[in-house]
């Protein structure tokens, strides 16, 4: 239509458009599903997790798996990407996301946001409480960590 403002995916993603949770929990448990094969861990984390009635996102959290070297969830998620289930997603700043530890993706047949972060077994615990938040958990960490105490599990080198 004359005058219609069509937003990409990426656009829908970035400006944190609120899925129910009952849609998103579907996804992410979709996308668990596809990726376990190729983590020795996965879990939804989040705000899924936490039980929101409506989510901006989907987060997963996983410990990949290693063969000959080869990160399993990469290989995994560029099959998904291969297939149309996944793409890169923009941040605020219009760049892309796709690191070792943070994957900022988009799951292309809804439109959410998908974060995929990595981390080790030692760090499981604190990975997973972070990566569940909510906010007020998260500054709480941060107040520690301010105060002296060790979180190398997040950030190596800071105590």
């Amino acid at each position: 239509m004359i005058g219609e403002v069509i937003r990409s995916q990426d656009d829908m993603a970035r400006e944190g458009l609120v899925m129910e949770l009952q849609k998103a929990r579907a996804i992410a448990e979709e996308l668990k599903k596809l990726l376990e094969p190729a983590c020795e861990r996965i879990e939804v984390a989040g705000s899924i997790r936490r039980q929101k009635p409506f989510v901006r996102d989907v987060e997963l959290l996983c410990i990949p798996k290693y063969v000959v070297g080869v990160d399993q969830l990469d290989r995994e998620i560029g099959a998904l990407f291969v297939k149309g289930v996944l793409d890169y997603r923009r941040n605020k700043r219009g760049s892309t996301v796709y690191g070792g530890k943070n994957k900022l993706l988009l799951h292309k047949p809804s439109g959410i946001g998908v974060d995929v972060f990595s981390t080790t077994e030692e760090c499981w615990p604190v990975a997973l409480v972070v990566r569940t938040g909510g906010e007020r958990t998260n500054k709480e960490i941060a107040t520690q960590a301010r105060a002296g105490n060790e979180i190398s599990c997040l950030w190596p080198g800071v105590h």
